[in-house]
């Protein structure tokens, strides 16, 4: 049991937080909120969040099992320890992907299930072959903090019948972008030998500088957003 619930990776679905914060944001600034006094749909549209996520980690435990069995650490998890075999999870991955979509079919307009099966789709193009957008430099980064702003959506479309502010997006997923090129920096401090094909083009000084650019592009955004060059 302690397998399952493992690769889940519930530990990660605190991430799901701007979830929280488009639902916010969507509430106070869209001038076609869609108030409603049955609040219980948030914690439905967190939880169908929560689980879409351990869908993603479970693609991505499947398609890094070879990976993660070189690693010092990920090489007991469930998959590449054997505790669960790929076709069990497999199986697992799709039932969380059906009935989340299901249940948002049924309870949410279009525009949510679509950010739902969207935050999946961008982990397939992240993990997956040929694609795999996982092995190349910087792309990576950009390709795995777009969860950011596809996280915003789902909980801004709760809401509003509108799209948030592009810029907004923006300023959301620049800031995801810092967090993520952070992680790389410290990943390669703690493993300069990294078995991810991607960090052996990374170098402390890249990764400093492109932490300069994207924080440069946030205020970039934010200036624009203040100056009300959107559509909120």
């Amino acid at each position: 049991m302690n397998a399952y619930l493992e690769i889940l990776r519930i530990n990660e679905w605190y991430k799901n937080i701007t979830v929280l914060l488009g639902i916010i944001f969507a509430l106070f600034l869209s001038k076609t909120a869609i108030y409603s006094n049955d609040f219980s749909l948030i914690i439905v549209i967190l939880v169908l969040s929560c689980l879409i996520s351990s869908a993603n980690y479970i693609l991505n435990a499947i398609t890094d099992m070879d990976y993660d069995g070189k690693h010092p650490f990920k090489k007991f998890r469930p998959l590449p320890s054997k505790k669960i075999t790929k076709d069990i999870a497999i199986i697992i991955m799709l039932l969380i992907l059906v009935i989340s979509l299901y249940i948002s079919l049924s309870i949410f307009n279009s525009n949510v299930t679509m950010a739902l099966l969207s935050l999946f789709l961008a982990a397939i193009i992240y993990n997956v072959k040929p694609i795999r957008l996982k092995d190349i430099p910087y792309i990576d980064v950009l390709s795995e903090s777009i969860n950011n702003p596809i996280r915003f959506m789902i909980g801004w479309f709760i809401f509003s019948n509108n799209f948030p502010s592009f810029w907004f997006l923006l300023l959301v997923w620049f800031l995801a972008c810092i967090l993520m090129t952070k992680k790389r920096y410290e990943e390669l401090k703690k493993y300069p030998n990294s078995y991810r094909s991607s960090m052996k083009y990374y170098t402390s000084f890249s990764l400093k500088f492109m932490i300069f650019l994207y924080s440069i592009f946030s205020i970039t955004s934010i200036i624009i957003l203040f100056k009300g060059y959107t559509i909120l």
